[in-house]
């Protein structure tokens, strides 16, 4: 991002938050006393510490819908692919 300053400016998103947005889903697939969610959520911020946020996100969409969840019990997933996909130029990579 340039101002008329003549800076750049990288936007990063802060990344407690995302991990926040991920243990939602977490929850959905797995119970919250589950040494398998806190797998799931390292290994998806991983991916989007890599910059692959973008295929986080459907991919936790085909696994809310192979399952046939209904909306209600998806929606935290669908809540969390959509933040990734609307922020993925602003999450860091490593």
């Amino acid at each position: 991002m340039q101002k008329k300053h003549n800076l750049n400016l990288t936007i990063v998103l802060d990344l407690i938050h995302v991990i926040e947005y991920l243990w939602k889903p977490a929850f959905v697939f797995y119970s919250h006393t589950s040494t398998q969610a806190e797998t799931w959520v390292s290994k998806r911020l991983q991916l989007i510490l890599e910059g692959k946020s973008s295929s986080v996100a459907p991919g936790m969409r085909r696994s809310a819908t192979l399952p046939k969840l209904t909306p209600q019990e998806r929606k935290p997933v669908d809540s969390c692919a959509r933040y990734l996909l609307n922020k993925q130029c602003q999450i860091p990579q490593i």
